[in-house]
């Protein structure tokens, strides 16, 4: 069958006719423009106070997220990390970090950071592990992410010595966030 007769059956015409639709609904939907990212890089540093006690600190994050400007506080949330690999936060003194992860996420402004720690493992001068309980929290941000920006947002993370409390242990938590732009 020729490409002529094919068109004239009418079981061909009615394959071209979907087809055609769904070529205009998928145009439809799309405004002809690719979303706009720009790249967020996530690095950690070590607030002194309290970590003089460790050796080691190792700190996981289960989940980064940014929340999206004029969005309602439960929705509006974006997914930076997940999951990263753990960090020493003991060398991370005298204005050195380390990298956390980086990812694309879309253009806009963003309010809020939230911290959600995965696994901490402490260990004391003296040779023990210790149990260091973290401290997840929602910090407020002013992160303006533009089209192929290369933007940084560093969490200063410190450990609170709570030995004198019961059940007697230390805790993670976050001393500040700054925000800058990614050096290279």
């Amino acid at each position: 069958m020729g490409g002529r007769d094919r068109i004239r059956n009418p079981a061909w015409r009615g394959t071209l006719v979907l087809a055609a639709s769904i070529l205009c609904v998928l145009a439809a939907c799309s405004d002809g423009r690719e979303q706009q990212t720009g790249r967020v890089a996530v690095r950690v540093t070590d607030h002194r106070t309290g970590i003089e006690d460790f050796t080691s600190l190792h700190v996981t994050f289960a989940a980064i997220s940014l929340h999206r400007r004029r969005e309602p506080r439960r929705t509006g949330w974006v997914e930076l990390l997940r999951s990263t690999p753990a960090v020493d936060i003991v060398p991370l003194k005298d204005g050195r970090s380390a990298p956390v992860g980086a990812e694309r996420i879309e253009t806009g402004r963003y309010d809020a950071l939230r911290v959600r720690f995965g696994d901490i493992q402490g260990t004391l001068r003296h040779g023990g592990l210790v149990n260091v309980a973290p401290i997840g929290t929602t910090i407020a941000v002013d992160l303006d992410v533009q089209a192929e920006s290369r933007r940084a947002v560093l969490i200063d993370l410190y450990v609170e010595d709570q030995t004198d409390h019961q059940p007697g242990r230390y805790a993670l938590k976050i001393q500040e966030i700054t925000v800058g732009e990614e050096r290279e």
